[in-house]
C-alpha cells in the first residue's frame, strides 16, 4: 500500500510541476505545492487507515457469527471415560454422559456415575444449558447424594471435558461419594439410544404394574406372579450371586427367597456385628432394600431387575420424586449403619 502511495505522490508531483511554470527563484510557490503534496499524502493515508479498519471490523464480525453459528449437533449421544460402551459401563461401573442437541447449541442430558466394586450410584438428571464458546455451565444441587455444585462442559474436537467447580459436600454423604472432580470423555462405542429409559423424553415414563405378595396368597398365586417375573432376574447380572449366597450360606432353598427381604430393617434394629462375614453385594441390597420396601423405582438396571423379582416388591415412586422422610426410626439408624459399611 505504501508503495502505491509513493508512486501516486511521484505522478501528482510530475503532473504539478509539468502544469505549472515555476520561477527556480520562487521558493514560496515550490513550498506552496510541497504542502499540497502533504496534504493529499495525509488524506490518502487516512483513507488507507480508515479502509483497513473497516476490513478488520467486518473479519471480526465475520468471525463472530461463524462462532455464533456452530453446530453441536453432532456431539449428540453417548459419551464415557475410555469411551466404553453403555453396556459396558453398566456391567462394569464408568462415568457417562448423554446428551441431546437441538437447535444448534441447546443441550439436554444426564451425567451418571457408578462405582465398579459397590455399585453405587451418583448421577445429575435434567441438564439444561446453552453452548456458546465451546462451553456451557449447569449448577446442580443434588448428585443422588444430596452434594452440589457446578458442571463446566467444555466441548473440544475429539473429547467433552467435564469440570466440576465449587463442590459442596452434603452433610448427609457418609460416604463420600459424588459427582466431584474432573471427568475427560470420549465418544462411547456404538450404543443405540433407543434402549436407555431417558428421562428426556416429553413424556412421562409408565409405571410398572406388578402384583405384591400377600400373606393369604395360594400357592397358584404365588407361580404365577412369580413366573411373570422370572424374566428379572434373567436380566441381573448379579443374580446368581445372590442365589448362591442363599442357597449356600443362608441354607434357603425355598419360595421365601422371593416373598421375604433379606433383612427386617423395618422391625429391628441392626449391629455391626450382625454383618460381619457378610458379603459387599449382600449389605449392598440390604440398604436399598430399605428404599425397596416403599416402592422406589431403582435406576440402576440389575438393581432395578434384582427387585422386581422379589415378590414383595412393587414399583411405585420415581428416583425424583420420592421422600426419604416415609423411613421410621428403624429404617433410619440401619441406614446409616449399612452406608458406614459400604464405605
Amino acid at each position: 500500500m505504501k508503495k502505491n502511495i509513493f508512486y501516486l505522490l511521484a505522478v501528482l508531483s510530475i503532473n504539478l510541476y509539468g502544469c505549472t511554470t515555476f520561477d527556480n527563484n520562487n521558493e514560496q510557490q515550490i513550498q506552496t505545492y510541497i504542502e499540497e503534496i502533504k496534504e493529499k499524502q495525509d488524506s490518502i493515508e487516512e483513507e488507507t487507515e480508515a479502509q483497513q479498519k473497516k476490513d478488520i471490523d467486518s473479519d471480526e464480525t465475520t468471525g463472530m457469527n461463524q462462532i455464533e453459528s456452530i453446530d453441536y449437533q453432532d456431539y449428540s449421544g453417548f459419551w464415557t471415560e475410555g469411551g466404553i460402551s453403555h453396556e459396558e459401563l453398566l456391567q462394569n461401573g464408568g462415568v457417562e454422559f448423554y446428551i441431546e442437541i437441538t437447535n444448534g447449541n441447546e443441550l439436554k442430558g444426564y451425567l451418571y456415575a457408578q462405582q465398579e466394586t459397590t455399585e453405587r450410584i451418583a448421577e445429575i438428571e435434567d441438564i439444561v444449558c446453552v453452548i456458546e464458546d465451546g462451553t456451557c455451565r449447569y449448577s446442580f444441587s443434588d448428585d443422588g447424594w444430596g452434594d452440589s455444585g457446578t458442571l463446566l462442559i467444555q466441548f473440544g474436537q475429539d473429547e467433552i471435558v467435564i469440570e466440576v467447580k465449587d463442590y459442596v459436600l452434603s452433610e448427609t454423604n457418609m460416604i463420600g461419594f459424588g459427582i466431584d472432580r474432573t471427568y475427560v470423555l470420549t465418544r462411547a462405542q456404538s450404543t443405540s439410544s433407543s434402549e436407555v429409559e431417558s428421562e428426556l423424553s416429553d413424556s412421562e415414563p409408565e409405571i410398572e404394574i406388578l402384583e405384591q405378595y400377600q400373606p393369604d396368597w395360594t400357592e397358584d398365586q404365588v407361580l404365577a406372579e412369580l413366573g411373570k417375573r422370572i424374566k428379572y432376574y434373567e436380566r441381573c447380572e448379579f443374580y446368581l450371586d445372590v442365589l448362591q449366597y442363599m442357597e449356600v450360606v443362608r441354607e434357603v432353598t425355598d419360595i421365601s427367597m422371593y416373598i421375604d427381604p433379606l433383612y427386617e430393617t423395618d422391625k429391628q434394629y441392626y449391629a455391626k456385628e450382625d454383618f460381619q462375614d457378610v458379603p459387599q453385594l449382600i449389605i449392598y441390597l440390604a440398604k436399598n432394600e430399605i428404599y425397596a420396601r416403599h416402592g422406589y423405582i431403582f435406576q440402576n438396571e440389575s438393581l432395578n431387575n434384582y427387585f422386581k423379582g422379589q415378590l414383595w416388591y412393587a414399583p411405585l415412586v420415581k428416583a425424583e420424586e420420592f421422600d426419604d422422610s416415609v423411613f421410621n426410626e428403624y429404617e433410619k439408624e440401619n441406614l446409616k449403619l449399612l452406608v458406614e459399611l459400604l464405605r
